[in-house]
């Protein structure tokens, strides 16, 4: 109900049952959430279930209207648009002239990490115990030809960059470029997409399961080394735990592995630290701009 923010959760059996009310979504966050990740609910329960109690509830879900994807897909649409005017809002009102963006190759980045909750361990203890799960990331380019090819491609298309993004010394990914300029570098990248896609789709097709059977042993081997050092009991079997693991990997190769990802922001240095890489940088452009 769009103007209900309370969950209400109804378990009837044989003529009799209960209610609880309240916020928790249900979800193993909602269900479990504490303070230390920041969400902390509360509901009020159980109540019996009287036929009062029944007859509010039926009144309840006849008014209520039924889910629809499509409306809610619509929403998140609206927010990303709202989201986006408000970013060209800030960025159109910054008196620097300057922007920071941060690119990612989906391709190259991607990993799977363990859960505490898929191996039946509390995440606040894990956290507490600075446990460190398995990471393993998707594509090893030091043994997929696809991995290194892309490389090489990214690395000789970010040169027809080199007059719009300044690089930020010591972090990896992540320069400095005119405010103006943001629009073309948003076209060369879309641009560059499209042409891995077309250059590099068969390929990846054809080493798919290749890559998926390295993934598998290296993550095999991952949960092998953290069942050695770690104490605690662990649920699951390397092979049960690799399941999931590789349910992920095709899901992530399927939705669109060679996406670029730019994040454009504001940047905020410490103007005080002459050795700030990033200060460094925007001086550069800044210095390129009045050359202009």
């Amino acid at each position: 109900m769009p103007t209900l923010h309370a969950k209400v959760y109804a378990r009837e059996h044989e003529g009799q049952g209960v209610l609880w009310l309240g916020s928790a979504n249900l979800s193993q966050r909602g269900e479990h959430g504490t303070a230390r990740h920041g969400q902390v609910e509360a509901m009020s329960g159980p109540h019996p279930m009287t036929p009062q109690a029944m007859t509010k509830l039926e009144s309840l879900w006849q008014d209520s209207r039924p889910f629809d994807i499509n409306v809610i897909q619509q929403e998140i649409d609206a927010l990303v648009k709202e989201r986006e005017r408000l970013n060209e809002l800030l960025i159109n009102n910054s008196t620097l002239g300057v922007l920071a963006v941060r690119l990612s190759f989906r391709l190259l980045t991607g990993q799977y990490t363990m859960t505490p909750e898929s191996l039946g361990h509390a995440s606040a203890q894990a956290q507490m115990n600075r446990v460190k799960y398995p990471s393993v990331e998707y594509i090893d380019p030091d043994v997929s030809q696809l991995a290194q090819q892309f490389q090489n491609f990214v690395r000789l298309e970010r040169r027809r960059l080199n007059t719009l993004l300044e690089a930020v010394p010591g972090i990896r990914g992540l320069f400095v470029l005119r405010t103006e300029d943001m629009e073309l570098v948003k076209g060369f990248l879309s641009e560059v997409e499209q042409q891995a896609r077309r250059r590099f789709e068969k390929q990846l097709k054809a080493e798919h399961a290749y890559l998926r059977e390295n993934f598998a042993r290296r993550f095999s081997e991952a949960f092998q080394q953290f069942l050695s050092e770690k104490r605690q009991h662990v649920a699951q079997t390397p092979e049960q735990a690799t399941h999931p693991a590789l349910v992920a990997f095709d899901d992530y190769l399927a939705r669109d592995p060679f996406r670029i990802s730019a994040q454009f922001f504001v940047p905020l240095v410490n103007e005080d630290d002459p050795e700030d890489g990033l200060l460094e940088a925007m001086q550069k452009v800044r210095a390129r701009q009045r050359l202009l």
